[in-house]
């Protein structure tokens, strides 16, 4: 069977199509939607720089572990870390910091803060050492609320989260510093 030079020019010109369509997918498959790139776990994906990270929090009677606290409270901040509020303290004072509780596979650290009760511990590692904070308060407050997260010259770490079907509302817990 002897192909006509028509037909061998229509077939080569569909197979340079089809490596160039392939070459092209290749070199910008980081810019396909979402449902064509391959799925990742998250936990694989190392965005952490040293600048990005302020401490560690642990808190063990709620499994939360070594959790990792950034500068910042948006929204791109909270999906990998715990927020800390840039007017609080950093090192001394009133170190207040958020997080999310539920809808963020990796941002939902503070899930379980409504367990927590006075005279339970929180451990806060930063560049200084780890410091042991015991739970002195817990209350609901209303969003609106910033004093909570005012720096202050008494010693202690502030952490707020929203509460479950009260949009107005935000659970606070304070610790004191143990001394």
């Amino acid at each position: 069977m002897k192909l006509s030079k028509n037909k061998i020019i229509v077939i080569s010109v569909i197979f340079l199509l089809i490596i160039f369509i392939a070459i092209f997918l290749i070199l910008n498959a980081h810019k396909l939607p979402v449902y064509f790139q391959e799925e990742k776990d998250i936990s694989e994906v190392q965005t952490t720089t040293n600048e990005d990270l302020l401490g560690t929090i642990t808190i063990e009677k709620i499994d939360l572990i070594d959790a990792k606290t950034s500068e910042g409270t948006d929204n791109k901040t909270l999906s990998e870390f715990i927020g800390h509020f840039e007017e609080s303290g950093l090192i001394n004072g009133n170190i207040a910091f958020c997080s999310h509780n539920r809808g963020y596979p990796n941002g939902s650290y503070f899930a379980r803060l409504n367990e927590l009760e006075n005279g339970d511990i929180i451990l806060y590692k930063n560049i200084t050492g780890e410091h042991k904070y015991i739970v002195n308060e817990v209350k609901e407050i209303k969003d609106t609320d910033v004093s909570v997260v005012e720096n202050s010259a008494e010693d202690k770490i502030t952490l707020i989260t929203c509460v479950a079907d009260k949009k107005n509302l935000r659970l606070c817990v304070t610790g004191l510093l143990e001394k």
